[in-house]
């Protein structure tokens, strides 16, 4: 009985010498698997949280554009106080690089109806353009109308930021969207601090390479050239951001009397919306 007893007690420590073998082997899986499992919920939360914020900025934002929009860029009725404004504004600019000369004043005509809620309020003015200024007057009418920084890239350029965000890091959609919803006049006066917040996010070389090219390639560039000086600085000043929303109708080029020069008659289009 002893004996048996013996290999009884023999037997019960080799199970729970087992057991408690299994139990530290369940712990040595499950613990660091709950710690990963939990760390995965914390990051979901957190980018949960961050994309929602993300939401709330952008709903905020929006609002607060789209009423500029329905204040400046198409009210419901003309500013031709305004309108002359800017195109005086313009015609400085350009002459004060020498890049113009001789403008006509401006020429306004019967606004007529475009289609169902939108009229358009014909502009010309006639001036002379130096060769290597054509380029930059146009661009002054192509950035007319345009609030944010989304607003100066296409959609191949948003697009292929966003798919760069989505592989390299999904929670940096909420640095990109600040900076695509930035005021595109603030940014050209002081691009550097929005774009370091940027690059913060993003420390990969296919997202900087593609935010590179677009910075230094794009309609978002030549914005930044022209209202990032005293053009830019006088707009502010005078309350003439943003612009309102401007097309070219006609354009007709001559050679000017000078070498290098040429004569230019712009037919544009100022728009407003229907009540």
């Amino acid at each position: 009985m002893a004996l048996f007893s013996v290999a009884l007690l023999g037997v019960s420590k080799g199970l729970i010498t087992g057991h408690i073998g299994a139990v530290q082997d369940v712990q040595n899986i499950s613990v660091p698997l709950l710690a990963e499992i939990s760390d995965l919920e914390r990051r979901g939360t957190v980018l949960t949280e961050q994309v929602e914020l993300a939401e709330l900025q952008s709903a905020i934002r929006v609002g607060s554009h789209e009423e500029r929009m329905h204040v400046y860029v198409l009210p419901t009725e003309f500013d031709l106080d305004r309108i002359i404004a800017l195109f005086d504004v313009m015609s400085l600019a350009m002459e004060g690089k020498d890049y113009a000369t001789d403008v006509s004043p401006i020429e306004m005509r019967e606004e007529y109806k475009v289609r169902e809620g939108l009229y358009a309020l014909p502009v010309s003015v006639s001036l002379s353009v130096r060769d290597d200024g054509l380029s930059e007057l146009l661009n002054l009418f192509r950035i007319a109308g345009l609030i944010t920084v989304s607003d100066a890239l296409n959609s191949e350029e948003l697009d292929l930021l966003f798919a760069r965000t989505e592989e390299e890091n999904p929670a940096g959609v909420v640095a990109l969207e600040k900076f695509l919803s930035t005021d595109l006049l603030e940014y050209a006066l002081e691009p550097k601090p929005v774009d370091s917040r940027l690059q913060r996010s993003f420390s990969g070389p296919a997202f900087m390479a593609v935010l590179n090219e677009i910075l230094n390639d794009s309609l978002l560039n030549d914005s930044r050239k022209l209202l990032g000086g005293h053009f830019g600085q006088v707009l502010k000043q005078q309350g003439l951001w943003p612009m309102p929303f401007i097309v070219f109708d006609d354009i007709t080029m001559a050679p000017g009397g000078t070498d290098g020069w040429n004569r230019i008659d712009l037919h544009l289009l100022v728009h407003r919306r229907g009540e």
